[in-house]
């Protein structure tokens, strides 16, 4: 079984100026940390993202699938926020 979880991420991330983000992140390696921004929701559209998560992160599925389904479950507050941060880019990790 694929047991995938979602993590909360703060951080500055500096691409030639500097934004506080606030991220449900799905993967993170030394390269890339990708999830959804999660900085301009609302609280309501942050816990609709977390319970599609919660019900497929156990699936015997692919990352991108698991992603996929989730952005189809909630629609437009998840896709329009889910994006790829580059590591180097990255200043300031909490939580």
């Amino acid at each position: 079984m694929r047991s995938t979880y979602i993590s909360e991420r703060k951080f500055t991330y500096d691409n030639g100026k500097k934004t506080e983000r606030h991220v449900l992140s799905t993967a993170h390696n030394q390269n890339t940390l990708r999830g959804f921004d999660v900085s301009k929701l609302s609280k309501g559209q942050i816990t609709r993202i977390r319970n599609a998560w919660t019900k497929i992160q156990n699936q015997n599925w692919k990352l991108a699938t698991k992603e996929r389904k989730v952005m189809e479950a909630v629609g437009s507050p998840a896709k329009a926020n889910f994006r790829t941060f580059k590591t180097a880019n990255i200043k300031n990790f909490s939580l």
